[in-house]
């Protein structure tokens, strides 16, 4: 999910800060991985759109930040009824497969992201290595990450990044610290502002200089008439003014999906095009070509592309690489994914193009296991809140949660986007806590539709999106 498209320098900066570079297969938000890695290529336009500093409630910050090099993760107690998955990674070595390492994601019963950890293979045990643990507020809201590495007996603070959200989930600033082995030190922050029409209207980026902050880059957008991002002006500040640095356009088709991204460089006096990624999708909305070309003084040149397919679920089934020579393409990796009985991804095994066929590479086997005799230490909720549906976008089923702070009467129902009542889910008095139930959509037709909660004088309306 592209939420944010921060500055190339500002980019940079982080990674070199986090040393971080290999992705690990986690799905695009930052729930219990079911879907494959997700590349730049992979995303939809309406979901960078509006709001796009906005926090997902349950998902966590490291969708703001680059990811680790083996993988990263784990800490804390989860709550109950959660679950776990470990992700091991393995390499092709002559005639069989090796551990390389080991990532163990705990969910918590929403599905949301509360630790993650991080183990190496040396010669025949597991060794740790990293760690992430995530807090949120009361309205599942992440309010803090915190990534740790083990130092050889024990846990070892590396950075944290807390963010502050207003009301309604936006994020409004952003601050990265790192440890210097006896308190935590300011590096930069995220400032971030909206126009009257809630969407984002600039990102502003400042470091640290010992004893206040000063200006690093920033980021302004621009939205069509539909809420979707068109234009993005990344800019940097000299030391007395602000002097472009790259700008973005984008495109979308008829149904939002966006067709076209073209990156354009400032030469000092006008803008020149840089590169162009290229989208195609089919009936069903699935991306199925992410084509990557370079400006040239003669025109757009090929330079790579991403294809891909899925199956009648909607699942990725297999996506290939490839790089233009000039005069055709060229196979480069293929990812192929499995499925278990459940539907959940089991397996992605990516083998290399060589000598005119593939040959294995590396693979990543995931088991799940639910989280048993867990103690839930939660209070009752401080206050009424309807969670986001997970997963959204969906087909059929979602699952829906919310907290009752007392025993209610609550009215749970489904509308369609022209204000028609689809279905009730609840109605009835509930005793105080936690409840979640699920809607079985598989005699609506695809679109947007809304799941409104009236208990007792609250009222909560959130967006859901059947794609099938």
């Amino acid at each position: 999910m592209k939420t944010r498209q921060l500055s190339v320098m500002t980019i940079l900066l982080v990674a070199v800060l986090t040393i971080r570079s290999q992705p690990t297969p986690s799905s695009q938000d930052r729930r219990i991985p079911d879907s494959p890695s997700n590349r730049i290529c992979r995303h939809h336009a309406k979901e960078k759109s509006a709001n796009r500093a906005s926090v997902t409630p349950g998902l966590t910050i490291r969708q703001n930040l680059p990811l680790h090099p083996e993988a990263n993760h784990s800490k804390q107690t989860t709550f109950s009824n959660g679950q776990m998955v470990i992700d091991i990674r393995q390499n092709w070595q002559d005639t069989g497969w090796v551990n390389v390492w080991k990532d163990s994601t705990i969910a918590d019963a929403h599905g949301w992201v509360t630790n993650m950890g991080v183990q190496i293979w040396n010669d025949s045990v597991w060794k740790n290595y990293s760690r992430d643990s995530y807090t949120y507020n009361a309205n599942g809201y992440e309010t803090n990450s915190l990534y740790e590495t083990w130092s050889g007996n024990s846990w070892a603070n590396v950075y944290q990044y807390t963010n502050i959200c207003d009301s309604i989930g936006r994020i409004t600033s952003g601050l990265y610290e790192t440890w210097n082995g006896s308190a935590w030190v300011n590096n930069f922050q995220h400032l971030y502002t909206y126009g009257t029409d809630g969407h984002e209207t600039s990102a502003l980026t400042q470091m640290w200089k010992g004893n206040s902050w000063a200006n690093y880059s920033e980021d302004n957008y621009s939205y069509d008439a539909n809420g979707y991002d068109t234009i993005d002006v990344q800019q940097t500040w000299n030391g007395n003014a602000w002097v472009n640095g790259s700008k973005y356009i984008y495109t979308y088709d008829a149904k939002g999906e966006e067709t076209s991204e073209v990156s354009q460089t400032w030469n000092g006096g006008a803008w020149v095009n840089y590169a162009q990624d290229l989208y195609t999708y089919d009936s069903s909305g699935h991306q199925t070509m992410c084509l990557y070309k370079n400006w040239t003084d003669t025109g757009w040149v090929n330079v790579d592309q991403y294809l891909s397919a899925y199956d009648m679920a909607g699942r990725y089934t297999v996506e290939i690489y490839q790089t233009w020579d000039g005069i055709a393409w060229t196979n480069e990796e293929e990812e192929v994914y499995s499925y278990d009985a459940d539907g959940n991804l089991a397996e992605i095994q990516e083998p290399m193009w060589s000598g005119g066929g593939w040959v294995n590479s590396w693979r990543d086997l995931y088991t799940r296991q639910p989280l048993t005799a867990v103690n839930d230490t939660r209070q009752m909720p401080r206050q009424f809140v309807l969670s986001q549906n997970y997963p959204n976008p969906f087909n059929p089923s979602t699952e829906i949660v919310y907290a009752l702070r007392s025993a209610s009467n609550v009215t749970l129902s489904i509308y369609d986007v022209l204000g028609r009542q689809i279905a009730t889910l609840v109605n009835g008095k509930q005793e105080p806590g936690e409840h979640s139930i699920t809607w079985n959509a598989r005699n609506v037709p695809s679109g947007v539709y809304f799941c409104k909660i009236v208990a007792g004088d609250f009222v909560q309306t959130r967006k859901m999106v059947l794609m099938k």
